[in-house]
């Protein structure tokens, strides 16, 4: 558990995005520290119920593996979000270019949707950034809450609809050629978010909750510790 607890909230994904950061970092320690816990008490409830193994906590929490690939999941998204945030003025750029980059994407890009998504661009470019900032600044309400409270970001996640990413089409019509080279790097770089945030809204609500499992396991352990220390008084 120490090993999924370290891999789902791992931080490196974080670091220039300091409230994103913060929220995940008390959230891994409040998660861990409660493991440890168990990982203590678990060898010595096994010995005063050898025979009863549904007596032990560490064994009382089911669907660990899919718990942890939904938390993932959940985690996965934000940190889209989070790199979305991050390439904001990258984004930004794309609402100022030429009519000669806008000519060129609606004369002989291959694909449909790509020229009507670039026709959209500045309606769907600019919700997409408000909402992020939105859910940023509900971030920063809630990084110094508890867990439980700190979760809630997913819900609110949710909320963020994003369009299907048209970048990578753009970026492969440009690539190689001699003309609008700064443009074609930005669409390089862009192509790599997963804007579809709507799509993903699942992962999110699954995510979440996966934190009311994880607070019924711990709930449950301390009352059971507490049930044994006050047998024994």
């Amino acid at each position: 558990m120490m090993k999924f607890c370290k891999t789902v909230f791992s931080l490196s994904n974080f670091q220039e995005t300091k409230t994103f950061l913060q929220i995940f970092a008390a959230l891994n320690h409040n998660l861990l520290e409660a493991e440890q816990f168990v990982k203590d008490i678990g060898p010595q409830y096994h010995e005063e119920h050898s025979g009863k193994e549904d007596s032990n906590p560490i064994l009382k929490l089911e669907n660990s593996q899919e718990m942890a690939l939904s938390l993932g999941r959940g985690m996965r998204v934000l940190r889209q979000m989070v790199k979305t945030l991050r390439y904001k003025r990258r984004l930004r750029k794309v609402l100022e270019y030429s009519e000669g980059v806008s000519d060129k994407i609606q004369r002989y890009n291959a694909f449909e949707h790509v020229k009507e998504a670039w026709r959209n661009r500045k309606v769907e470019i600019s919700k997409l950034l408000s909402e992020l900032e939105i859910l940023n600044k509900y971030a920063e309400k809630v990084k110094d809450s508890s867990p439980m409270e700190m979760r809630k970001i997913l819900d609110e996640a949710t909320k963020v609809h994003g369009f299907s990413s048209i970048f990578g089409p753009i970026f492969e019509q440009f690539n190689g050629q001699k003309t609008f080279l700064r443009e074609t790097k930005n669409f390089e770089k862009l192509a790599e978010l997963e804007l579809n945030f709507a799509s993903q809204k699942g992962y999110l609500h699954a995510a979440s909750l996966s934190f009311d499992e994880l607070k019924t396991y711990f709930d449950e352990v301390f009352d059971l510790d507490h049930n044994r220390h006050h047998h024994h008084e």
